[in-house]
């Protein structure tokens, strides 16, 4: 099965943190990187909250992820899934 199909039945939380760690990112590097504290990022992987709109598209533009993707796990992933 391709990891892409595997992270559509993973939650939200679980492919954020996926990607971030495929990046050798830290939640600090990404809460600072998007304008967020770490504690959010740390709640939106754990799904207690989901990140607003705005936020959203930040952390999908820095992990290289469709909006769409990272909300549903269909459409665009990210680009190191695709290899």
């Amino acid at each position: 099965m391709c990891r892409l199909r595997s992270m559509q039945t993973q939650s939200m939380g679980d492919r954020i943190r996926a990607v971030r760690q495929g990046r050798s990112l830290s939640q600090a590097q990404v809460a600072h990187e998007i304008g967020v504290d770490s504690s959010t990022v740390y709640r939106w992987e754990a799904n207690r909250s989901k990140p607003r709109r705005a936020d959203l598209k930040r952390l999908a533009a820095l992990l290289g992820a469709g909006v769409e993707w990272l909300s549903t796990g269909e459409g665009t992933g990210p680009d190191h899934a695709a290899a």
